[in-house]
């Protein structure tokens, strides 16, 4: 049981370089210059970035920010995040290609989608490499209930992504892909880390506390996630909830106390 606990440090120190970031963030000439909004997110991200852990980063518009991508592409990783008006030169740029263009057309069960997509943007200040831009448009057919009677109508959803794939890298529907998954890691994310990493609670006050133990949090999930997922054998962690290797580790931890029993 034992095992499992150096087992996972190991795992942590030799793919994410656990110490060599850890003196990095404490050293302040090594902190990239980024907005102070965006340092809590950013500081993650650096951790992330470290060799395996992920290729393609997923964003809502707030991490559409230079010096997200910059920091993204400095660790040869890529990045698929939401575009929206905060970007209106290269969202201008993208809806006027796109109006000379013909979609895509692609069939999910009911749902619609018309895809539009257009590479080679450099109109994005502060970036010093060109982008892509695609553009879904999804359209599902639905019942309404107006005045006590259904009635037939058709829901429409925009959505658009800016990322630094390239069309021979990655073909658009997987770009709709990855930009879709995005809800799908953050509520199963946030709900796991609130319910059963008791995130939701306040053990202290002080803002600097608080951002530093949501860091720490979010830190802690990653490197549990990366290693079950991708350490332990998929034979090993067949018929076995991701809550059996939290409390492998937990009672590991315990066992330092109270094993061997005292004679």
């Amino acid at each position: 049981m034992r095992g499992i606990l150096r087992r996972a440090l190991a795992y942590a120190d030799r793919v994410f370089q656990l110490k060599r970031w850890w003196k990095r963030v404490r050293d302040s000439r090594c902190q990239p210059q980024i907005p102070t909004e965006m340092f809590p997110a950013v500081l993650v991200m650096m951790f992330l970035c470290r060799l395996r852990s992920f290729d393609i980063l997923t964003g809502d518009a707030l991490y559409a920010q230079a010096p997200v991508l910059r920091l993204v592409r400095k660790h040869n990783k890529h990045a698929v995040m939401v575009l929206k008006d905060e970007h209106r030169d290269l969202l201008v740029d993208a809806e006027a290609l796109f109006r000379l263009q013909s979609p895509s057309v692609v069939q999910q069960g009911q749902t619609t989608l018309h895809h539009w997509d257009v590479e080679g943007f450099t109109s994005w200040t502060g970036l010093d490499h060109p982008v892509r831009v695609v553009r879904s448009v999804e359209s599902t057919p639905v019942r309404e209930r107006v005045a006590n009677q259904w009635r037939p109508s058709v829901q429409i959803h925009h959505w658009t992504w800016v990322t630094t794939l390239s069309q021979k890298q990655v073909p658009t529907a997987s770009i709709v892909r990855f930009g879709h998954a995005r809800w799908q890691i953050e509520n199963q994310g946030f709900n796991e880390i609130v319910n059963s990493w008791h995130a939701d609670h306040s053990f202290h006050h002080h803002p600097n506390a608080i951002v530093a133990v949501w860091l720490i949090l979010f830190i802690a999930h990653a490197v549990f996630h990366c290693f079950v997922t991708r350490n332990l054998k998929p034979q090993l962690r067949q018929n076995r909830p991701i809550i059996f290797w939290a409390l492998q580790m937990a009672a590991c931890f315990r066992l330092d106390y109270w094993w061997p029993p005292p004679s």
